[in-house]
């Protein structure tokens, strides 16, 4: 049987909209270890950031965001 963790809401809510990375570094710097879950159907490509979109319990939830300048219409 799995321990369920008990984590404070406080640092994911400072997570949402970051990437996964800067996220992660601020719950373990408040000595939380988060899950991760992600979402949607975009493939992890170099040209997108896993962000926090939402948080459940001890869960970031991630999905993939293209970042940067939008590409130009032909």
């Amino acid at each position: 049987m799995t321990e369920e963790k008990d984590f404070s809401p406080f640092p994911l809510q400072r997570c949402l909209g970051l990437p996964v990375e800067q996220a992660l570094a601020i719950c373990r710097a408040a000595g939380q270890e988060p899950d991760i879950l992600y979402t949607g159907e975009r493939a992890a490509q170099t040209d997108f950031t896993p962000r926090v979109i939402a948080f459940r319990k001890n869960t970031l939830i991630a999905a993939y965001f293209r970042d940067g300048d939008p590409r130009e219409e032909a």
